[in-house]
């Protein structure tokens, strides 16, 4: 029997003192990036700047975070 196993990146999210863990990104568009979480929260943000995530992906993850505006989140974020 064969599996498939895929890494995926998880981000920690930092909204108004609240911290959501374990988010993962499910799309990206336009310069924008959905972020959702196990419980179904999303979060819609600008996507961080290119030149820090090719940087990132070349050369492993430096846990560099970025501040980024928040375009739009589930209730239950903000």
């Amino acid at each position: 029997m064969r599996v498939t196993i895929k890494p995926e990146t998880t981000y920690t999210v930092n909204v108004d003192g609240k911290t959501f863990r374990g988010m993962i990104k499910r799309s990206e568009w336009n310069g924008m990036m959905e972020l959702r979480d196990e419980q179904g929260r999303t979060i819609i943000v600008e996507s961080p700047p290119p030149l820090g995530a090719i940087l990132t992906n070349v050369f492993g993850g430096d846990n560099e975070a970025w501040e980024v505006d928040l375009v739009k989140a589930s209730p239950g974020v903000v």
